[in-house]
């Protein structure tokens, strides 16, 4: 859009962006508008040649209203597609989040909890000795007694 190429140059504009400019014509238009009217505030006791330059200055402003008008026009289209290009890039980031999700799951499902259910295995084994030493230990105490 060569609104936007005007506005930011070549870097794409984000919709805060585009806000911020929508926000500055606006102002402009209010400001011409006024203006506008105080052109030709006293009207009734100007000359010709006043009446001529007041003309002139209500024609000036009015067209800064009109450029402004046009440029809120074509700054909000492009805020609204700025909006649906941000949601659509936040929709990918968060597939693409779930999918970083889903394939972490996935290796913690097959490389380490493989792992971990070998170290169980030897550590059951282990635990097992030992409770079975235990109970033999505890077998003898109660034959002595």
């Amino acid at each position: 859009m060569k609104l936007l190429n005007h506005i930011f140059g070549k870097k794409t504009p984000t919709s805060l962006a585009i806000a911020a400019e929508i926000e500055k014509a606006r102002a402009e238009h209010t400001a011409a508008v006024a203006e506008r009217g105080a052109a030709l505030a006293g009207l009734s006791i100007m000359s010709d040649a006043e009446h001529i330059k007041a003309e002139a200055e209500y024609q000036a402003q009015r067209r800064a209203a009109d450029r402004a008008e046009a440029r809120v026009a074509d700054l909000e289209k492009a805020h609204a597609e700025a909006l649906a290009v941000e949601a659509e890039a936040e929709g990918q980031a968060e597939s693409e989040r779930f999918r970083q999700r889903v394939e972490a799951a996935r290796h913690a499902i097959e490389i380490d909890g493989a792992r971990l259910l070998a170290e169980y295995d030897q550590h059951a084994a282990a635990l097992a000795d030992v409770l079975t030493r235990l109970d033999a230990i505890n077998a003898e105490v109660n034959a002595i007694k």
